[in-house]
């Protein structure tokens, strides 16, 4: 049976790839507001497949049906995963209220 020799040492991690956590009021942003950022990427979402459809529907040449398809899946998407933040937020609240001080 063969030995296995050591493996080599894995090289330092480039300044490309380090991430950095904001800290302090400066690049910080409270739940508030990534949770209205959210909603209002949703509503954005919603509003171009609805307008995609409108204009498909009246025959305009620019807009394809793959496009529209595209558009109501993101909206969709969204809207799903809005409501998967909202049943953990309500989760973790009823979990804090419910804790015995």
């Amino acid at each position: 049976m063969a030995a296995i020799g050591p493996t080599p040492p894995v090289p330092p991690i480039g300044p490309e790839l380090r991430t950095t956590i904001p800290s302090g009021p400066a690049g910080s942003q409270d739940f508030g507001e990534m949770l209205a950022s959210g909603l209002e990427s949703v509503s954005a979402a919603e509003n171009r497949a609805d307008d995609l459809a409108q204009r498909l529907a009246i025959g305009d040449p620019g807009v394809e049906l793959h496009d529209v398809t595209i558009a109501a899946a993101e909206a969709g998407l969204s809207v799903q995963l809005m409501v998967a933040v909202r049943d953990r937020a309500l989760e973790a609240y009823q979990q804090i209220i419910n804790l015995q001080v």
